[in-house]
């Protein structure tokens, strides 16, 4: 029987709809055979991009990055084959959702796909603002008190130093009091100020992202550093954290022959990145087992060379935050993987980091927990070279004033150093972690002594300081009044973020790199907060079992909402509602009436 005039059509047009769907998925999803061409064979990609001379010679080779074909989750992980990972020191733990399970591959290339468009359609163009950048100098992200008080403690290092290089901090809103802004101005020639809410930035940065764990809350934005580099008045900034003291006087940095050959410095981290972490393939890149995860604790680029790669560093944890901050850790591999996204080698120290720290008491019988790593020796990038470059003391915050004074009277805060004994070999792992330390070794502990982080070298003897640093540190620490800055976030209370449940809750601790420690449960008559300590989601209120409020930790808000108030949000389930109790330390939280839909800060801190 003939099938009817319209019918016949109506097939058609539907067998029609049907090819052209499925060519789609042919294409989207990669099954049409497609040569898989190297990037080196690619027109304009090149092993040698880092010494392109500026900023837009660059854009041919990006170009013919993005065209390249796509990796998948299978390939980037087979760049890694660690045969026990249990040995590997990961930044995150095998428990996050990405690690129990592979994002797909339609995930992957839509990511990837968002960077690229980025690249073809949302960069700055560096040559409107090229005569903009001028010179060499060090770029500081601070403005709180205690950040500012570290600032002057680098100041005073680089003094002592002989150094005059130029140096800018950045800034977020009002957060800068008068008095510390006349101080530093004071202390240094060639110092400048820059408010990176100001409209006059280039780039423009934004306080706040969500989280991604908790669609209701908002975080602290990581952003502030790639922003603060892109913003630099500088050609050629050296980023330097507040709590980063130069140990050779940093002009020398700019002639080190490794960063002659690359125009960058990335120096290195403690822990690895996982295979199956979706920014490998997102950024069409194997994982490397001869990479460590980035410290950006410092950090040096030519911004004439690299302004797009920095761009694509800040669009990572600016506009795209909330996504990238579930595999990684703030700002500091932004830099990394936006240089491995666009196929462009960094320069790298040739020497690992160097843990540097405390010992125990001889007496005390738990030698796991003899050493006490506080601060990172980072060295001079230059293999003929290796000198210590930088203490940067990220944990030596964590130390009890108590216990610092007392340690100064067994030789020092910075007594000995651990170093790995193949520390030039980068897929050499070592046993290191970070875990708390309850000083149970000092006999005569002060009652209310907080605990501290200590990074632990399994398997290493530590080593007298003086031999790396010739005369040691502890005496420029005095001198540059290192001793006078004010120590906080200690971790032997609770801590609490975001729960739901109003009696009862489970605790969960969580070491530096997000893996559980201790769980248990606690009764509690409150809606309780429950955080991470030292993770990407920092909240601040730390709450005791006694439940009074008693401290805020002073780095939760750089913009946004004022630090000394530091507030946490908790929003009810069924509303976005944010109302704002503030409680003075020591006033027991129950009298703030801290339940669901409140928001509970500290006031005057």
């Amino acid at each position: 029987m003939a099938i009817p005039f319209s019918n016949r059509y109506t097939k058609l047009a539907a067998a029609s709809i049907v090819a052209l769907f499925l060519y789609y998925l042919a294409i989207s999803n990669s099954l049409l055979e497609t040569p898989r061409v190297p990037f080196q064979d690619l027109p304009a990609v090149r092993d040698d991009a880092h010494r392109l001379p500026t900023a837009d010679d660059f854009l041919p080779h990006f170009e013919a990055v993005m065209r390249a074909p796509g990796m998948t989750i299978a390939q980037a992980k087979a760049g890694c084959n660690w045969p026990d990972e249990g040995k590997v020191n990961f930044q995150f733990g095998n428990d996050y959702d990405w690690a129990v399970k592979d994002r797909s591959d339609w995930e992957l290339r839509r990511r990837r796909n968002q960077w690229h468009r980025f690249m073809r359609s949302g960069l700055i163009p560096y040559a409107p603002h090229a005569e903009q950048f001028q010179g060499k100098g060090v770029v500081i992200v601070a403005g709180d008190s205690e950040s500012m008080k570290r600032v002057r403690v680098v100041l005073r290092a680089l003094k002592k130093l002989e150094s005059k290089v130029p140096v800018e901090l950045h800034y977020w809103g009002d957060e800068v009091a008068q008095t510390d802004y006349d101080e530093v101005m004071e202390m240094w020639d060639d110092i400048r100020f820059n408010d990176l809410s100001a409209p006059h930035n280039i780039f423009k940065a934004t306080s706040f992202i969500p989280s991604p764990r908790f669609p209701n809350l908002t975080l602290p934005n990581y952003s502030f550093k790639t922003a603060a580099m892109i913003n630099s008045r500088f050609a050629e900034p050296l980023l330097l954290d507040s709590d980063n003291i130069p140990v050779i006087a940093l002009e020398e940095l700019w002639n080190s022959e490794t960063y002659k050959e690359y125009g960058s410095v990335f120096w290195p981290d403690i822990a690895r990145t996982r295979p199956q972490n979706p920014v490998w393939p997102i950024t069409n890149t194997a994982c490397r087992m001869d990479e460590w995860e980035q410290e950006s604790g410092q950090l040096l680029v030519d911004k004439t060379r690299f302004f797009y790669h920095l761009q694509l560093a800040a669009w990572f944890n600016n506009e795209q935050g909330s996504y990238y901050a579930g595999f990684l850790l703030g700002d500091k591999d932004t830099f990394r993987f936006a240089w491995h996204a666009l196929k462009t080698q960094y320069g790298r120290p040739s020497r690992w980091l160097t843990s540097v720290g405390t010992l125990a008491p001889e007496a005390f019988d738990k030698k796991d927990n003899q050493y006490c790593g506080h601060s990172f020796a980072q060295h001079h990038p230059d293999h003929s070279d290796g000198r210590v470059a930088f203490m940067h003391g990220g944990l030596l915050k964590t130390m009890d004033p108590k216990v610092m004074t007392w340690q100064r009277t067994r030789g020092g805060v910075y007594q000995v150093y651990k170093r790995a004994p193949r520390d030039e070999d980068k897929e050499y792992n070592m046993d290191v972690t970070i875990t708390g330390d309850a000083i149970d070794y000092w006999e005569d502990k002060p009652e209310g002594t907080k605990a501290q982080w200590c990074t632990r070298f399994r398997d290493v003897t530590a080593r007298p300081l003086e031999e790396i640093i010739p005369g040691g540190f502890e005496q420029t620490f005095e001198e540059v009044g290192g001793q006078e800055r004010r120590i906080g976030v200690p971790v032997n209370e609770v801590l609490f973020a975001v729960r739901w449940k109003p009696t009862r809750a489970d605790i969960v601790e969580h070491d530096a790199f997000g893996t559980r420690v201790r769980r248990r449960e606690l009764n509690i008559t409150f809606v309780p907060f429950h955080s991470r300590i030292l993770l990407f989601e920092r909240e601040v209120i730390r709450i005791d079992v006694n439940r009074r409020l008693v401290e805020c930790a002073p780095a939760f808000a750089p913009g946004g909402v004022n630090r000394r108030e530091a507030a946490v949000e908790e929003f009810a389930p069924a509303r976005d509602e944010r109302l704002g109790d503030f409680v003075p330390l020591g006033k027991p939280v129950d009298d703030a009436q801290g339940v669901a839909g409140k928001r509970v800060g500290c006031d005057g801190v």
